[in-house]
């Protein structure tokens, strides 16, 4: 069977799920997940700061992930998935810290 075929019932958005780096690419990181479809990470999706090299740095070809599901990218065939919501929101912290 063709696992997009149930894609949006396996994969629904605000799941966590591990997957593994197999590509760099300019505009984020492609992965892979257990049953072998393509997921994508922007750049943006790596950190909820705004300088998101420090983080792209650490992740390596062949790492585990766990991740996000925030969307399917049918046209494309990815799903797209996301590191930063795994991660307190900053404000949040600030606000919990100052208790505001």
């Amino acid at each position: 069977p063709n696992p997009w075929d149930t894609v949006k019932e396996d994969f629904p958005q605000g799941k966590i799920v591990e997957v593994e780096v197999i590509k760099k690419i300019d505009g984020g990181i492609l992965v892979e997940t257990e049953n072998e479809l393509i997921g994508y990470i922007s750049n943006r999706d790596l950190t909820w700061r705004r300088r998101y090299k420090p983080v792209r740095s650490k992740i390596k070809v062949g790492n585990r992930l766990k991740v996000m599901v925030i969307g399917i990218d049918e046209e494309n065939k990815r799903i797209i998935f996301s590191l930063k919501h795994l991660q307190p929101k900053p404000i949040e912290q600030f606000m919990e810290r100052y208790k505001v």
